[in-house]
């Protein structure tokens, strides 16, 4: 179906978006520390692409017939972006401290 098809894009996004903050999270643990605000613009920014692009397969989902087909791509947009929350939120400690 088109709209399972149109739901899966930004589901790859999210998912890439979400191992940026993974990647952020270890540049600012154990990168160079003059970095460390980098590490968190990337977690912050990566954070808020997953939330955008969860939101994008919802919304093609919402569309289906059958709502049962996509509900595995919908409950995993949304545990990403959770995941990708969570991770930036952390980086964003380090951030703080490291200030």
């Amino acid at each position: 179906d088109a709209l399972l098809a149109a739901a899966r894009v930004p589901l790859d996004v999210c998912r890439a978006s979400e191992e940026v903050t993974h990647l952020s999270e270890a540049v600012a643990e154990r990168g160079n520390p003059n970095a460390i605000t980098d590490a968190g613009v990337a977690a912050a920014l990566a954070s808020a692409a997953c939330t955008a692009a969860a939101y994008n397969v919802r919304i093609n989902l919402r569309a289906l017939r059958d709502s049962s087909s996509g509900a595995s791509l919908a409950a995993e947009a949304i545990a990403l972006a959770r995941s990708a929350s969570i991770i930036a939120d952390r980086v964003a400690k380090h951030v703080e401290a490291a200030l």
